[in-house]
């Protein structure tokens, strides 16, 4: 009877965890779990609403540890007449930010737009203008030295068939502009990260190639330039689906990646399809950023309808971002919220002695996997032990977990494909992947990889149909001697 009584109060207590569980986690907010997973999430904002309207402050408080200002900080706002400038907004975002603790992104120091019109009106010969555009590089990043931590350097530079922008600058500067711009920069505060930032270069076109050698020849010529941002304003029409391979190529480079100014705007009225297509492209922006290690930050372009560039500059298109117009989330919100918030398969799972499996604390993990996509969902009951489902194309795999002391055991492994087999194998006092290649230091993402979809040699070799798996000097049926089941006990989570 007490045993009986144990645990029904146990059942009781892990039911009461289970329903708190949903209200403790809608209480967090992105900048929360962005910070777990190591990256910046963050906005574009407005300086009037900013300091005006207390809603918007407090969204902009809570749910962002970056800001970027979304007009205040580009050259016809500050220098609107010569040597006359206007501080008043610019320094209004970086104290507000400074204040929240939160990270600020400069946008931008040259472009082809906001430029004013004493510059592009001016009887200046070439040699002037270089000038002026160095005065001001250097006065922007000079004066918010310490504060901006990061600079678009060059907006837009690169026109849709590859080549660069026939702007303002290249006619008068030639090509050479791009990389001076980046020079003063970095002269004028050698800590802050320099980005070249652009738009429809986020899947595989002209324009991202040609982004690709323009920041390959950068590169290679000894520029300061840090990283790579892809605005990714985006349609209910869009797929992002080549935003994460995008963002890993330039990565390859040796260069940071951001998401820089995400939106999915959609012809109005709204409607509930359109809202659960925009929260899918969210959605799938949000985690091709996680996928991608050196992909540092992901910002969205406004985070209400209220105060959204899209229906001014694009009329019959809007509701564009997370929030509506009463800075209610909608769809798109809960969908990054929860991207956010799920563990990183690749940091967290370990293989099994046998290779056979991979063990993974309790959460919802996906591994996209070229051959075989693998979705893995972990239930625990009553911290007893973890029961694992993987689903594979055709495939069906099943690996039920006991919970042992800083690691998960496997028990058992069933597959069901071309050649049916069912295999056992044991954790052992190491857990290390086998799979030819690997020790524990190998991404779980590589493990699961070749795991999953072949044999493995030594004592991890494939096996005939129906054969079980017997480690050496032990029986298929013979427990692990000093790895018995611990009830209640957590590995350790460890984030990249």
């Amino acid at each position: 009877m007490k045993f009986r009584a144990l645990w029904g109060f146990i059942a009781l207590l892990s039911g009461l965890l289970i329903v708190q569980a949903p209200a403790a986690a809608a209480d967090t907010t992105l900048r929360t779990l962005a910070a777990a997973r190591g990256i910046k999430i963050g906005t574009a904002v407005a300086a009037g609403p900013l300091t005006g309207e207390p809603g918007y402050q407090d969204k902009a408080r809570y749910e962002f540890n970056s800001l970027t200002p979304e007009n205040a900080m580009k050259w016809s706002w500050v220098e609107a007449e010569r040597d006359a400038y206007t501080w008043a907004d610019p320094d209004s975002v970086v104290g507000f930010a400074q204040a929240n603790g939160q990270a600020v992104r400069g946008h931008a120091l040259v472009w082809h737009n906001a430029v004013p019109s004493w510059v592009t009106g001016g009887a200046f010969t070439d040699a002037q203008l270089r000038d002026l555009l160095k005065k001001h590089v250097e006065t922007m990043t000079k004066r918010y030295a310490g504060r901006v931590g990061v600079w678009d350097v060059v907006n837009e530079a690169v026109a849709e068939d590859g080549t660069l922008r026939d702007s303002f600058w290249l006619r008068r500067l030639g090509e050479s502009y791009i990389a001076d711009a980046f020079r003063w920069a970095r002269a004028a505060d050698p800590s802050a990260k320099l980005y070249i930032n652009d738009y429809n270069a986020e899947w595989d076109n002209a324009k991202s190639d040609g982004l690709y050698t323009l920041v390959k020849g950068l590169k290679a010529s000894g520029v300061p330039i840090d990283g790579v941002g892809f605005q990714t304003h985006a349609t209910t029409n869009s797929g992002l689906t080549q935003l994460a391979a995008t963002l890993q190529r330039f990565a390859a480079l040796g260069l940071d990646v951001a998401v820089t100014e995400l939106d999915v705007r959609m012809p109005l009225p709204s409607d509930e399809t359109k809202l659960a297509t925009q929260a899918t492209l969210y959605e799938r922006a949000a985690k091709a950023c996680l996928a991608v290690a050196r992909c540092v930050s992901l910002t969205v372009w406004g985070f209400t309808d209220a105060h959204s560039w899209v229906p001014d500059a694009l009329p019959g298109w809007g509701a564009a971002t997370m929030l509506d117009a009463g800075l209610q989330a909608k769809p798109a919100y809960d969908k990054v919220h929860a991207a956010l918030g799920a563990r990183d398969f690749r940091s967290t799972a370990v293989a099994s002695h046998s290779g056979r499996c991979l063990a993974v604390p309790g959460g919802d993990h996906r591994l996209r996997d070229p051959a075989h996509p693998v979705r893995l969902r972990w239930r625990e009951r009553a911290g007893l032990h973890l029961q694992a489902g993987r689903r594979q194309d055709l495939h069906h795999r099943q690996c039920q977990e006991r919970q042992m002391p800083g690691r998960l055991r496997c028990r058992h492994v069933q597959r069901c494909g071309s050649r049916a087999r069912v295999l056992r194998g044991y954790g052992g006092a190491e857990v290390r992947a086998q799979a030819g290649l690997g020790h524990a230091g190998l991404s779980a993402a590589a493990h699961a990889q070749l795991q999953m979809r072949r044999g493995h040699r030594g004592a991890d070799r494939q096996l005939g149909e129906g054969r079980p798996e017997r480690l050496p000097g032990r029986s298929s049926g013979e427990e692990e001697p000093g790895l018995a089941p611990v009830r209640g006990a957590r590995p350790p989570l460890v984030l990249r």
